[in-house]
């Protein structure tokens, strides 16, 4: 179904410094809007989180290995 308040990007990168930089101008220009960035491991996951709090974005991670507790915070 259209969601016209949604968007999907896939971006040619040529390396995990190359995502990370890419990723923080796609959050500069989202407008102080939500998005959520998908990632493939627990380990990405808490590594991404990590670097985007690091650089002042309000971030919160979230995957399978969470307590129930810490799902609910999130």
């Amino acid at each position: 179904f259209y969601r016209p308040n949604l968007s999907l990007s896939v971006l040619p990168v040529t390396g995990d410094e190359d995502k990370r930089e890419q990723l923080l101008a796609v959050l500069g220009g989202a407008g102080g809007g939500t998005g959520i960035v998908y990632a493939a491991t627990v380990k990405a996951v808490d590594e991404l989180a990590e670097f985007l709090a690091g650089e002042g974005v309000s971030v919160a991670s979230y995957h399978g290995k969470m307590t129930p507790k810490r799902r609910a915070e999130a």
